[in-house]
């Protein structure tokens, strides 16, 4: 009994203690006593947007969904709003007497532009590509709808099957739309250009065509050629007779105009210059000496030119040629003298298959030791660039010792001869140039296709006994080579004996 009545007397004070969780509406909350109303996005863009509006108590308590919001003095369903023009609104909420503090967002106008590309275009050819800007700088292009004629279209491209204007607009939803444009198709072409890559070639080899058009598009693997008057599958042309071809190309209805070409036959022999950069100091530079020595006797058109760095033989210019054509090791072999040769025979060989658009000529009398050179330049094409003529006299029979690190490899011809190998003959060594070591300008009026160009020297003959100078008169005989003034590069060479006229080969 005692503990019913104790029991019965401590109820209310437990009724009284226990609290009940409020609602996020805050209904019954009687700590609330204002409310405040935000816009989740302010500003936005008219046309592209709402705005959404959330409503908080001084409790920190979202009462958003339980308010009544205002926009312009008019309620509004639920906490969004979409603006019906461009411009500011004031927004406030209500709930429970509560009223909050207005705020004002603003609904952003743009202006959309769109653009056609390429315009004008050509029917069958390239499709309209529409962009739609906005005035703030964003593209809208994917978000956009666009509309030819009045007919919207699926993304942004458009193929206009027949030639005429055509009015675009863009529209994004029903509010922002575009000015209209005119984007225009045409068929045909204003004009058609061919182009081929050489003026003359040699029979045996490529013609390359080329046809733009007159908005500068390359249309070459799209038009037919014509060589001749005969229609060619492609843009390349192998030509196998001499004589002088006309090439036009043709796209659509529209003929371009007639560009020509001369094929030849060539006239000279490719010839092979290698240099050798070498000393008798050089335990290595024999095995680059033998070797030379081998690939001339299988080919006599690669010449040979040694070019010394050392104290009985060093050529004048050495130093300055090593660095010029990158020379940090010895020996060094130099084809056509800007290309490092691998020491093979048939690097050579493919530099000698090469065809070339001139040969040379050389013709000498000697008296005493004062010479009459004539050197002849012949041209098969037309060459427009700087061509530079040099002339080397040579000296054969120079007898030095010289270091070799072969003299107990039995697989060497210099086997057990000698480390150093005792007065060994030094050959084909370069002692003057009668012009720049890298060349005379010949005149550009002398270069073109059936030109000869011809130089007379008439100079003496080095003789002395310093390190550059000929030893003996009898032993020398004439290299003479054009180079390309822009690359530095031998295009041809040729060798003569002092007093044979070596003509043109």
């Amino acid at each position: 009994m005692k503990k019913l009545i104790y029991l019965l007397l401590l109820l209310p004070l437990l009724t009284t203690t226990s609290c009940k969780k409020p609602s996020s509406g805050g209904e019954g909350n009687s700590s609330l006593t204002s409310i405040t109303i935000t816009a989740l996005q302010d500003p936005i863009i008219y046309g592209l947007g709402e705005f959404t509006f959330r409503v908080r108590g001084n409790d920190n308590v979202t009462y958003t969904s339980s308010s009544t919001i205002y926009v312009d003095g008019t309620a509004i369903a639920g906490n969004t709003f979409e603006p019906t023009a461009a411009g500011t609104y004031e927004v406030y909420a209500k709930k429970d007497g509560l009223t909050s503090s207005p705020i004002t967002v603003t609904a952003t106008a743009i202006d959309l532009v769109v653009e056609a590309t390429p315009n004008p275009t050509y029917v069958e050819l390239d499709p309209f590509e529409f962009t739609a800007m906005g005035s703030n700088g964003t593209n809208y292009t994917t978000q956009s709808t666009f509309y030819v004629d009045g007919t919207a279209i699926t993304g942004h491209s458009y193929d206009p099957t027949t030639a005429g204007d055509y009015e675009v607009y863009a529209k994004i939803g029903d509010i922002i739309v575009s000015p209209t444009i005119t984007a225009t198709a045409t068929i045909g072409y204003a004009s058609l250009t061919v182009g081929v890559n050489e003026q003359t070639i040699f029979v045996t080899q490529t013609a390359t065509f080329t046809a733009i058009d007159n908005l500068g598009r390359d249309l070459s693997a799209s038009a037919t050629f014509y060589v001749n008057g005969t229609a060619i599958t492609g843009n390349t042309y192998p030509v196998s007779a001499d004589g002088n071809y006309d090439v036009y190309a043709v796209y659509g209805a529209v003929q371009s105009n007639t560009d020509s070409f001369t094929a030849v036959n060539p006239s000279y022999t490719t010839k092979v210059l290698v240099e050798d950069y070498t000393g008798t100091w050089c335990g290595y530079c024999p095995r680059l000496w033998w070797k030379l020595e081998d690939a001339v006797a299988q080919n006599a058109n690669i010449i040979p030119a040694a070019i010394h760095d050392d104290t009985p033989m060093k050529y004048e210019y050495a130093d300055s040629m090593e660095s010029t054509f990158g020379v940090s090791g010895f020996p060094t072999g130099k084809y056509n003298r800007i290309n490092t040769w691998d020491e093979s025979q048939t690097q050579l060989n493919d530099a000698q298959g090469e065809l070339v658009g001139l040969g040379l000529a050389i013709n000498s009398t000697r008296t005493g030791n004062d010479l009459e050179i004539t050197v002849k330049v012949g041209f098969d094409l037309t060459y427009t660039n700087e061509l530079k003529l040099v002339l080397y006299v040579v000296e054969n029979g120079l007898l030095y010792d010289q270091t070799s690190y072969y003299n107990d490899d039995s697989s060497t011809p210099v086997y057990q001869m000698g480390n150093p190998i005792p007065d060994f003959e030094h050959n084909n060594v370069v002692r003057k140039a009668f012009t720049d070591v890298y060349g005379d300008v010949i005149p550009s009026s002398e270069t073109e296709m059936g030109d000869v160009y011809s130089r007379t020297f008439n100079v003496a003959i080095p003789v002395g006994t310093g390190q550059s100078d000929v030893h003996n008169p009898d032993n020398i005989h004439l290299i003479a080579f054009v180079v390309d003034g822009s690359t530095k590069e031998v295009i041809n060479v040729q060798k003569a004996d002092i007093g044979v006229n070596q003509d043109f080969d």
